[in-house]
């Protein structure tokens, strides 16, 4: 079945919840507004906390860039076109 999209009036300010995401591989959702949002404020939030905490600039980068990190890995995971088995069978 394909993915169809209908008209959404965007002067509704109920239907404003539907801003932000759009359909891909399969009709699944894609949240991109949560992954600008996460993309900019998590290494402010971790800059911040690791000047506060007295971290100095190497553990400070290291940490935003596993957070870099841990965002491509989930951004891979949303496009891939079916669940990923790391097994066959099920576990004992």
């Amino acid at each position: 079945m394909p993915c169809t999209a209908t008209h959404v009036d965007t002067d509704d300010p109920a239907v404003l919840v539907v801003q932000g995401w759009t359909a891909i591989a399969g009709c699944r959702q894609f949240f991109y507004a949560r992954y600008a949002d996460y993309a900019i404020t998590m290494p402010l939030i971790i800059l911040q906390l690791g000047i506060v905490a007295g971290a100095d600039s190497a553990q400070i980068a290291a940490t935003i860039g596993a957070d870099g990190n841990c965002l491509a890995c989930s951004r891979a995971g949303i496009f891939s076109p079916s669940p990923i088995m790391l097994r066959k069978e099920p576990l004992p």
